[in-house]
């Protein structure tokens, strides 16, 4: 219970962010690096490969469930209703980091993923477009494979190691370098500052302020409030708009 925030809380966070000018935007990571998802029944089965830590990273989701794509509409229709953003962020696309495992799970091929990806795209497109436009507000992270693959779900890229091309940054979000809850990379509110108006520089679709933390403590531990704050003065003080 500490480590999980109640609807009711996650609302009030919601509302609280919009009148500070912010807006939260759910994450779900499907298929890649789903790590939420292990104690669902939901992921490929390959515990070898689960049970190397240097591979861990690599847990992948088994989209070809039968019941698998039901589970993730039912999530998707019922965060739409909680949350005001028009944006989906659906994590990661490292396919050849769960290759491995992939190979080790019965009666499943190598190309798995170029399949699921397609098949995920057209349900949602089928069981969430009137929630979130599939084509236009999916956000996906910079591939760390450097492959951004065509049949990939979401046409928006949250950059958080790297920076998009000058034609590309318009269309995409930027959180590279930035973070609330890693004080040996952010120390004070004056270094989430300085790194966001470095950010607002290149004039992106929006900056991403990730919070990465699981307690609920943390978010006054780490005077989250205080860094959230100097995120919206750092894009304040420039001619940084969006739609």
């Amino acid at each position: 219970p500490q480590s999980s925030f109640s609807m009711n809380e996650t609302i009030d966070l919601i509302n609280y962010a919009a009148s500070h000018g912010m807006e939260v935007i759910p994450e779900v990571s499907v298929l890649h690096r789903a790590d939420a998802w292990y104690n669902s029944g939901q992921v490929v089965s390959c515990p070898l490969h689960h049970c190397n830590s240097e591979k861990s990273k690599g847990i992948a989701l088994d989209a070809s469930r039968s019941d698998f794509l039901p589970v993730l509409a039912n999530t998707l229709q019922r965060l739409g209703t909680d949350f005001t953003s028009k944006y989906l962020h659906l994590g990661y696309d490292e396919r050849r980091e769960s290759l491995e495992c992939v190979k080790e799970a019965p009666n499943l091929e190598p190309f798995h993923y170029n399949f699921q990806e397609q098949r995920l795209s057209n349900f949602l497109k089928k069981c969430c477009n009137h929630i979130y436009d599939i084509d236009k507000n999916v956000i996906r992270y910079d591939n760390q494979e450097q492959i951004l693959y065509k049949d990939r779900t979401g046409s928006i890229t949250h950059y958080q190691n790297g920076f998009p091309e000058k034609d590309k940054a318009s269309s995409s979000f930027l959180s590279t370098g930035l973070s609330l809850t890693d004080p040996s990379q952010m120390k004070t509110a004056w270094d989430v500052y300085q790194r966001v108006q470095k950010l607002v520089s290149y004039h992106p679709l929006g900056i991403m302020a990730p919070v990465m933390t699981i307690q609920k403590s943390d978010l006054h531990n780490l005077n989250i409030g205080q860094r959230l704050l100097a995120v919206a003065m750092a894009v304040s003080s420039t001619n940084f708009h969006n739609d």
